[in-house]
């Protein structure tokens, strides 16, 4: 049975689906854009949206059952983080250099809109992973 859009909830892994969706993005556009502009685009943008999404994946795929555990998994939620965070950076800059030869404002607009969606569930993951496994100390 179909669930209405407005009764949707969140889904807990849509930061999976978004930092996908981004990097989707990410792929057809460095495809599509002049060949001047391509080394550039690959270098920063691809690169960037692949660590987010694969670091991200690599975090959602540690079963934390101790310290160190809890540990990695925090390290690649961090990473993550990060690797969005010079995304946004990157896009920022490729887009006033390259502007419509490579996206239209309307795009920029949705990609950068999707990316800060991104960066608040990932740090919304974080905080709750936080609290989560605030009791897993370490065993010294």
């Amino acid at each position: 049975m179909s669930v209405r859009v407005s009764e949707r909830e969140e889904s807990s892994l849509e930061f999976l689906k978004v930092l996908m969706d981004i990097e989707k993005w990410t792929l057809y556009k460095s495809e599509l854009a002049p060949k001047k502009f391509r080394f550039m685009i690959n270098n920063q943008l691809v690169k960037h949206s692949a660590d987010a999404y694969s670091y991200a994946k690599m975090a959602n795929s540690v079963y934390v059952r101790d310290y160190e555990t809890k540990q990695i998994r925090e390290a690649y939620l961090i990473k993550a983080h990060s690797s969005l965070q010079a995304f946004v950076a990157q896009l920022d800059v490729i887009y006033s250099i390259c502007k419509s030869d490579f996206m239209t404002n309307k795009e920029h607009a949705r990609i950068a809109k999707e990316s800060f969606e991104g960066l608040k569930l990932l740090k919304g993951l974080i905080k709750a992973d936080k609290e989560r496994y605030k009791g897993i100390t370490p065993l010294i």
